[in-house]
């Protein structure tokens, strides 16, 4: 199915996809049965393309059945990473390869992002979903998805280091980070989620789950991203 829809998009955009990953429920081991697919690409135009006015295309956004597709050009996605986009970082790391690309997988290794941008993204999932709960959406779903971006912020903040995007495994692997009471029921909410029922209502799972607002840059500072990295993928990639 996705591999069907990736080649229709090729064919109708007039583009090369470098790679695909999963940047959704299946890479994060939450997929359930009705799960649709979303995946995330790296796409390439012709020579000319980037030469012409009005040929060049930033980014693709489609939808094919339940396939979601959203893609962006390798230029713009080595804009990205340069920036420590979280919709990058998280497209590099995803588990779920579709289309592989060696220049592409070696990024999950080697490149470099800022912490506290990837930080506050996951700081704002989790305050997003504690909003929705307190106001009344309190679904297993809601719950499920603030734990993981209370988790994946604590995470990153204390390691600076990009997460296991399958949270389960993350939870298995980081289990000592976190108290017991926490875990035990982000496992009960892994479950539900997987079966079926990340719409059915269930209060508020966890109550405080406190992340600073305010950090102090200079505790966390690191390498800048490396552009000649970022470039040297965008050669590899448009060469073949």
């Amino acid at each position: 199915m996705v591999f069907d829809a990736l080649s229709r998009l090729e064919a109708e955009y007039d583009v090369r996809v470098i790679a695909a990953r999963d940047t959704g429920s299946r890479a994060w081991g939450l997929a359930d049965p009705d799960s649709d697919y979303d995946v995330g690409f790296v796409f390439a135009q012709s020579a000319a393309a980037y030469g012409k006015l009005g040929e060049y295309r930033a980014s693709i956004d489609t939808r094919e059945r339940d396939v979601e597709l959203h893609g962006w050009n390798v230029k713009r996605f080595g804009e990205l990473l340069a920036d420590s986009n979280p919709s990058a970082l998280e497209l590099v790391h995803s588990p779920v390869s579709y289309t592989a690309h060696p220049a592409f997988d070696a990024l999950a290794e080697d490149v470099a992002f800022a912490p506290l941008s990837l930080y506050h993204h996951y700081r704002s999932l989790a305050e997003t979903n504690a909003a929705r709960i307190r106001t009344g959406t309190a679904t297993v779903k809601t719950n499920l998805y603030r734990v993981r971006g209370y988790c994946y912020a604590r995470y990153v903040l204390d390691t600076h280091a990009f997460p296991e995007l399958d949270f389960p495994r993350f939870l298995e692997e980081e289990a000592d980070r976190f108290d017991e009471a926490v875990l035990t029921e982000a496992r009960t909410l892994v479950d539900r989620k997987r079966a079926g029922e990340g719409e059915v209502s269930v209060g508020d799972a966890f109550g405080e789950l406190s992340l600073p607002s305010e950090v102090d840059p200079r505790e966390h500072a690191v390498e800048p991203p490396d552009i000649e990295r970022i470039n040297a993928f965008i050669e590899s990639a448009l060469a073949h």
